[in-house]
């Protein structure tokens, strides 16, 4: 209850926020704002017209919103390089404000990818969103000696809120402690970290202009590109679960794991093996610390945890 009142007062705060910078910030005021999409404590997104032409606005908050703004800002230009065309695609930054927290990018439409993974076509689009996330990744990457224990003491708090009834400090401390044990197995091997933003889901892909496009893209940095794949991978399996049978790796549909990674050629065999179940019981547990009990896709997240739990000896990923 206490996070829907929160969720609700970011909300009804996200227009007045953008309204009173616009009153001071006449560039600003050329966006008209038509609805709010998104809205948490960390940023608002908002749906209008940037000089009567369709546009995103998105408002970082908190007091490094302005930081946030110009480390954006700086990757949307980068990215315009070698994403502005082609198959592969973010949306094209219009304007910025980055010491208000704003930018404007151009509005997309299209059909979210999400929609597209129903029927005989769903191997082609996990493919192309293999594709999109390797042509994000092409440009920036490097490899790292993992440490690894960074993922266990931060899903371990977020698990703890968990630990309320039996079966979810069942679940929460198996989690803990299958994380535990696959951490041995990848601590102090190289990974490829890759800059990109944390946000690969089938959400946040849309297929418009002959192209995939990248959407709401969050904060860039390093990250281990393994991670990316296994939120996705993750989504998949408990947001869109693929209806056929199959053999399942890990709690995840291995149709889909082979689909995507068959466009992720940065990916190699040993990450594939080791680093990527690892990450998928980081975002099983990430998952599954977020996800309210009465939720359609809790059972479906629960049945991918069992699995997962059910794996026994060395990954075989």
């Amino acid at each position: 209850m206490t996070r829907n009142i929160f969720g609700l007062e970011y909300l009804l705060n996200a227009t007045p926020e953008v309204q009173e910078i616009q009153a001071r910030r006449p560039g600003i005021a050329r966006f008209a704002i038509e609805r709010v999409t998104e809205t948490d404590a960390r940023k608002a997104v908002f749906i209008g017209r940037y000089d009567g032409h369709p546009a995103e606005l998105t408002l970082l908050r908190g007091p490094k919103g302005p930081e946030r703004a110009r480390a954006l800002r700086r990757d949307l230009q980068r990215l315009a390089l070698h994403m502005g065309h082609g198959p592969f695609r973010v949306p094209p930054l219009v304007a910025a404000w980055p010491g208000e927290g704003l930018l404007v990018q151009r509005l997309i439409e299209g059909r979210p990818m999400s929609q597209a993974l129903v029927g005989p076509g769903r191997d082609e689009m996990i493919g192309r969103a293999g594709g999109w996330l390797a042509h994000l990744v092409s440009t920036e990457r490097r490899q790292l000696s993992f440490g690894g224990r960074y993922w266990l003491r931060r899903r371990g708090e977020e698990l703890a809120a968990k630990r309320t009834g039996r079966t979810d400090r069942r679940l929460a401390d198996a989690l803990s402690n299958r994380l535990e044990a696959l951490l041995a197995t990848v601590a102090g091997r190289p990974i490829t970290q890759a800059r990109c933003h944390g946000d690969f889901q089938p959400r946040n892909l849309l297929l418009g202009d002959g192209a995939v496009y990248g959407l709401a893209l969050g904060d860039p940095g390093w990250m281990p590109l393994v991670r990316d794949i296994a939120r996705f991978l993750v989504a998949l399996r408990v947001v869109h679960p693929r209806k056929e049978d199959g053999e399942i790796r890990f709690g995840i549909h291995g149709a889909d794991l082979d689909a995507l990674l068959a466009q992720i050629a940065a990916v190699s065999a040993r990450e594939r093996a080791l680093h990527l179940p690892f990450f998928i019981g980081v975002e099983l547990a990430g998952a599954f610390a977020l996800c309210p009990p009465d939720l359609p896709e809790a059972e479906a997240l629960r049945e991918a945890i069992g699995h997962f739990l059910g794996g026994s000896g060395p990954p075989t990923l």
